[in-house]
């Protein structure tokens, strides 16, 4: 947010007693979903006081002139431009609860935000957790959503990562088919999920399911009876086992995160070099590497020694062309990372890769787009030389040299001013665990007022609750780390984006 924006804001105390600045909801609401590319609990929020703001403030978005029509734009932003899937179901969900007002904004959101054919039962879900009714304009919303569902997603989707199926689905909002097909496939899912298809292979060599389940027609479900369309790849491994055979015909029904996924296994199962390479072409696709680098380096470090060659060069030339392919950061950036020993840490609970090893190819990523200067830190601090263009791997070969000379305690402030002294930056980011044994939030505070042009972004891959840096008006914080960091950078930058966000949806 521009500084000049912030000046006729309420001025309000921080958890901590500093000054805060207050925004209009309907800007608190996009900053906050903006964030929410962000996982975890904030530094001063946890999830459920997270969640009770957010429900705050869409209601007071929504008790204002244009409320609906905003929040159901919000959702299709959310959705389609910052790649959300959580709080643009939510916000639709919040649409339709608030009354019959104008339903289609409601229903339009709904479309917008449940399109993966589980949205609705995590929509359902967050109404047990809220503790809310199902109005009936709500199950209407989830009844389109059952209409729009594919044979694909009503396999892959029966049951949502919570505690709704597609069964449940159907038994409450009681769609009405929209033909002999779809009544079919509602009937499949009422009925016929407890006995799953058996697979086999046909003439053609391809997986497809046989047999009756009770009630229901499966002549009428290609996908779901195998006649025109191969299982999911799932469904092959879970009916066939993990074989070298069953992988091998998973392969050519795989998407892009798949391969990437499944690359071990594809190796220790002895797959195809022929197989291999197909992946491999794929993988190195530049017009299909838009995974976030890190990504690809986790497939890389997690491949057996037995892997061919040829694969970790796919893997290294998809780092590249997804660094070209990120968003471009305009003028000239500072990037602090934290090399220090907590960062050697996991990135979560359920991650195999540290937090160094998740920010180092973002570093790398930056440096190769230009514009960018490195600066690694921890008990010490020292820059990183990086030219434009070089490979992200020998970025972070580079940076992971750096980090046995640094130390290991965490000092971002004293890091900060060696950065800073004497140039001028557009923009700092600071990507860290937050663990500073100094105060950056004098140094950066102090160089942001006389740089009035320049903004900074702390991300707290911890997602700790304390907080180093203090509250201003162009420094932002996040908590987590996300695939989309860049994204919440840009969206957040915005000094206005309601205008943008409005015509996107509501083109005039």
């Amino acid at each position: 947010m521009g500084y000049s924006a912030v000046k006729a804001q309420e001025t309000r105390t921080t958890h901590e007693g500093g000054k805060a600045y207050h925004e209009k909801p309907e800007l608190e609401l996009y900053r906050l979903m903006a964030s929410s590319l962000m996982s975890g609990d904030s530094f001063y929020e946890t999830l459920d006081d997270r969640l009770q703001r957010f429900r705050n403030l869409v209601a007071e978005v929504l008790s204002k002139p244009g409320g609906l029509k905003l929040v159901a734009a919000l959702t299709k932003w959310g959705r389609e431009k910052l790649y959300l899937r959580t709080t643009p179901t939510l916000l639709a969900t919040e649409l339709l609860l608030v009354g019959p007002r104008d339903y289609n904004y409601g229903r339009n959101a709904a479309e917008w935000a449940w399109t993966r054919g589980d949205e609705h039962l995590e929509a359902l879900a967050y109404l047990d957790v809220i503790g809310a009714k199902r109005p009936k304009r709500f199950l209407r919303a989830v009844a389109e959503a059952l209409n729009r569902l594919t044979e694909y997603q009503a396999v892959k989707y029966q049951r949502s990562s919570r505690t709704y199926s597609q069964r449940d689905a159907v038994k409450l909002s009681h769609p009405v088919p929209k033909d002999e097909k779809q009544s079919a496939l509602f009937q499949w899912l009422l009925h016929g999920t407890d006995r799953r298809p058996v697979y086999v292979k046909d003439d053609d060599g391809k997986y497809a399911a046989v047999g009756e389940t009770d009630g229901v027609n499966l002549e009428l479900l290609p996908f779901i009876a195998g006649k025109a369309t191969e299982a999911t790849w799932e469904q092959i491994i879970s009916d066939r086992g993990a074989s070298k055979e069953s992988w091998e015909a998973a392969i050519p029904v795989m998407g892009y995160m798949g391969y990437l996924r499944n690359l071990r296994n594809f190796v220790e199962h002895g797959v195809s070099e022929e197989a291999l390479h197909l992946v491999a072409r794929i993988l190195a696709d530049p017009s299909k590497a838009k995974q976030f680098p890190y990504r690809y380096y986790a497939a890389l470090k997690h491949l057996p020694d037995s892997a061919p060659s040829f694969l970790r060069d796919a893997l290294a030339e998809a780092m590249d062309a997804s660094a070209d392919n990120l968003p471009r950061l305009s003028g000239e950036t500072l990037l602090m990372v934290d090399l220090s020993g907590s960062m050697n840490a996991l990135l979560s609970a359920k991650s195999e890769v540290t937090r160094v090893e998740a920010v180092a190819p973002l570093a790398g990523a930056l440096a190769r787009q230009g514009g960018v200067t490195t600066w690694c830190f921890a008990t010490t601090a020292e820059q990183a030389k990086i030219p434009a263009k070089t490979p992200v791997l020998a970025s972070m070969q580079m940076i992971s040299a750096m980090q046995n000379r640094l130390g290991g305690s965490t000092n971002t402030g004293a890091a900060l001013n060696r950065a800073l002294s004497g140039r001028s930056f557009d923009r700092i980011i600071v990507i860290t665990d937050g663990q500073s044994f100094d105060d950056p939030g004098a140094v950066l505070v102090k160089y942001l007022d006389e740089h009035k042009d320049c903004t900074a972004y702390h991300v707290d891959v911890a997602g700790e609750m304390y907080n180093p840096m203090p509250k201003h008006p162009r420094i932002h914080n996040a908590a987590g780390f996300s695939d989309h960091v860049l994204d919440w950078i840009d969206a957040i930058s915005d000094p206005d984006p309601l205008k943008k966000v409005l015509e996107y949806a509501y083109p005039s």
